[in-house]
């Protein structure tokens, strides 16, 4: 999930930043454009006031320059760099050495002498030219002539810096984006990892690892996880009363069966054996349903991750049942590695290995074999016995929900409870025969 919210949050900070790099690069490119045209046209009214200033009509009404102006372009054949001048009333036009035979258009008229006017004309060559001109005013033979004095310049010019310019900018607001996406990575880690310290502590919750959330984070998720913490301390106050509940109910139960065995007893005694083990059929299939609902009451409220010794629990088991009848003429072996814990409330282990250690005692001939081992992230555990076995049908049926002999009080309801509690703590149960005969439990669960 979170990681979801990262790459959601990371597409619309490069969307965002892409947008912004574009809108950018188009503002900052006719910036530029401006700058350049205004640059442009700054040298190219300095041309007309410097050929302003050497343009002379003769007495014959012909124009002339005492001194040709200095940029060596003007005297390039279409060099791209043009100037003319023009008198209004009349006569042939003086230009520039770059012009050749070719005269300039007129451009748009300025309102006034003295004033400037832009335009952009068709010039040699097929160029498109920028073109700056002036009307002045000038006495010969006692009379004025007015003229126009226009400097031009070829548009290529301007492209080719606008191109440059735009690859060079393009180059640097990639850059700029890389690190700003780069960055925004960064940020959006950083602001995501008080939701991540978070959900690894939920787990490490359920693992057993820890009882609350850590509240030394941002402020801004204190309230949720002081809402967590306070949700998981009414979650063992429910976990409390229910199993309080529980052993109120078992405690209830226990005189009444106690008083049914008395009476099974007392009818042996007077010879209706055939009523006796009727009765006491029926009071042990009460017992092990209610051991089934109560098992069934603590995954209902089931803690978080509580980390349970495997020794302990088998040891226990294993005095217990060497003690019955069955178990007395039985070796009962545990082979479990060393530091074996299980994220399981200790009461579901003891159901568990009890119901799987009591089914292979009631069908082994010599013994009875548990096994526990660590992997990475599991322990994997197999109580097996040397019993006669079944065949593969019997153990299908025997393990498919809902052909589980729940109704004779045999080994099908004992293997339902632990399927139950096992697949509250997202494991299962797996039944197969044994390579030298009887049958195999085995299941895998977290170690934290």
């Amino acid at each position: 999930m979170l990681r979801s919210l990262r790459l959601r949050l990371l597409l619309l900070a490069f969307s965002a930043t892409l947008a912004a790099l574009v809108l950018a690069g188009a503002a900052i490119s006719e910036l530029f454009s401006r700058h350049l045209e205004r640059r442009i046209e700054q040298e190219l009214d300095a041309y007309v006031t410097q050929i302003a200033g050497v343009v002379a009509v003769g007495a014959d009404g012909a124009l002339s320059v005492t001194r040709q102006p200095a940029n060596p372009r003007f005297a390039a054949i279409y060099g791209g760099l043009y100037w003319q001048v023009r008198d209004e009333s009349g006569g042939p036009a003086l230009r520039s050495r770059s012009l050749w035979d070719v005269e300039l258009e007129a451009g748009a008229p300025a309102s006034q002498p003295g004033e400037t006017s832009t335009s952009t004309i068709a010039g040699p060559a097929g160029q498109q030219l920028h073109l700056r001109e002036r009307r002045i005013v000038v006495s010969a033979d006692d009379r004025p002539h007015t003229l126009r004095i226009g400097v031009a310049v070829t548009r290529e010019d301007q492209d080719r810096l606008k191109s440059a310019f735009t690859q060079d900018m393009v180059f640097a607001l990639a850059a700029l984006g890389f690190f700003l996406v780069l960055a925004a990575w960064f940020q959006v880690r950083a602001g995501l990892q008080p939701l991540a310290n978070m959900r690894w502590g939920v787990e490490a919750v359920q693992a057993g690892r820890l009882r609350r959330l850590r509240e030394d984070g941002p402020s801004e998720i204190q309230p949720l996880v002081s809402a967590v913490n306070t949700l998981l301390t009414e979650q063992e106050a429910a976990l409390a009363r229910a199993r309080d509940r529980a052993a109120d109910l078992a405690h209830g139960l226990k005189t009444p069966l106690t008083a049914l065995a008395a009476d099974v007893r007392q009818l042996r005694e007077r010879g209706e054996v055939e009523i006796a083990d009727g009765i006491s059929a029926v009071g042990e299939q009460m017992r092990r349903t209610v051991e089934r609902e109560l098992a069934r009451s603590r995954m209902r409220y089931a803690p978080g991750g509580e980390l349970t010794e495997v020794q302990p629990v088998a040891d226990a088991l294993a005095r217990t049942l060497t003690r019955t009848p069955l178990g007395t003429r039985l070796n009962i072996e545990l082979e479990v590695e060393s530091g074996c814990a299980v994220a399981m409330d200790r009461d579901d282990l003891y159901d568990v290995l009890g119901n799987l250690m009591e089914n292979a005692v009631r069908h082994a001939r010599t013994q009875v074999v548990l096994r526990a081992r660590s992997t990475a992230r599991q322990i994997e555990i197999a109580v097996s016995d040397d019993g006669p076995g079944l065949d593969p049908a019997a153990i299908e049926q025997l393990i498919q929900r809902g052909h589980r002999q729940d109704q004779s009080g045999g080994a099908g309801l004992g293997l339902a409870i632990v399927s139950d509690i096992l697949q509250a703590y997202g494991s299962a149960l797996a039944i197969e025969r044994a390579p030298g005969g009887g049958l195999v439990a085995a299941f895998r669960i977290g170690r934290f």
